[in-house]
């Protein structure tokens, strides 16, 4: 007898011994599987409780089994009939098996949320935010008793590295409005950048700059003097023509990283629209020297190079 053949005698054995012994509400309309650990034959299954309007764990024996609903029964047996077989074994599970066992899991029934945010974790972790947002909002659309408060966080935080600045709004926003927001210092990063990045394309940009500034400041208060939010600072202060505030940020900006040549640039056109063209002038030149020892950036010392020769000094 082959050692393969040995190992399905080995765990239909064992199936036999546990009995077929999974967890279920008894009496309930739906049966769900939970997620797949350490065990290879299904571990246990996820009970709606209807009248408690949640999902809870329940004892189910043999005797008990016989009296489960015919669409549960269903489910048991599609559950056991899409489980592959493998070796028991105390050593964690690969993560490429159980990341199938868990989609498996959600495949046999859309109501298994634990399933569900497991692999928005797992999809996330591996950078496939496309899938990772696909289980969150599944999750959004059948967690009736909010049992994931901080989902409007990751879906926000998935649009965003996904680059939909515009529809991660509005899940940051919902989760600053908690009494306890989730991971409020990069929420407001992330809405500082969407507000800025996408107010040019808004029926009234001064709204969005306004909002983009709130979160930037509120990031620079209460936080740390971050370069992004300090740049996000200058763009808005810049468009909303507060050109002082936008020349501190500026300043900030140069002090954080004295050798940028776009830094010095930035301070240029802050002192240009406050008419002093001789700080204009000496920063524009600045900026080009800098530009001229750093990386090349063509658009940078292009854009430099016409300041430079609108006020006729352009030099090689």
């Amino acid at each position: 007898m082959s050692s393969r053949v040995k190992n399905i005698f080995t765990i239909a054995y064992i199936f036999i011994m546990l009995g077929g012994c999974a967890y279920a509400a008894q009496g309930q309309s739906r049966v769900i599987l939970t997620d797949f650990r350490n065990v290879n034959l299904f571990e246990a299954f996820y009970a709606y409780d209807k009248k408690k309007n949640d999902y809870v764990f329940t004892k189910l024996d043999r005797k008990t089994y016989k009296k489960l609903s015919p669409e549960n029964k269903a489910i048991y047996k599609r559950v056991k009939k899409s489980n592959k077989i493998y070796i028991a074994s105390k050593r964690p599970m690969p993560d490429f098996i159980r990341i199938n066992k868990r989609q498996d899991a959600y495949k046999i029934n859309k109501y298994n949320l634990p399933a569900a945010n497991a692999l928005v974790f797992d999809f996330q972790k591996d950078k496939k935010y496309s899938t990772a947002l696909y289980y969150a909002l599944q999750i959004k659309k059948y967690d009736k008793k909010n049992k994931y408060p901080d989902l409007n966080y990751r879906i926000g935080a998935l649009y965003y590295m996904l680059g939909y600045f515009d529809d991660c709004i509005p899940y940051l926003e919902k989760n600053l409005s908690l009494q306890k927001p989730f991971a409020q210092k990069d929420t407001r990063i992330m809405l500082a950048d969407s507000y800025n990045l996408t107010a040019e394309n808004q029926k009234n940009p001064n709204e969005y700059y306004k909002l983009a500034l709130l979160n930037a400041d509120k990031v620079l208060n209460n936080y740390e003097q971050n370069a992004k939010m300090l740049e996000v600072k200058y763009n808005a202060c810049y468009n909303l023509k507060s050109y002082r505030s936008a020349m501190a940020a500026a300043e900030s900006l140069m002090k954080l990283n004295p050798q940028s040549a776009d830094y010095a640039l930035k301070y240029a056109n802050c002192r240009g629209a406050l008419n002093d063209k001789q700080t204009e002038l000496i920063y524009l030149q600045k900026a080009k020297n800098l530009a001229n020892k750093g990386q090349k950036n063509e658009e940078l010392m292009n854009e430099i190079n016409l300041r430079l020769k609108n006020f006729g000094v352009l030099r090689k």
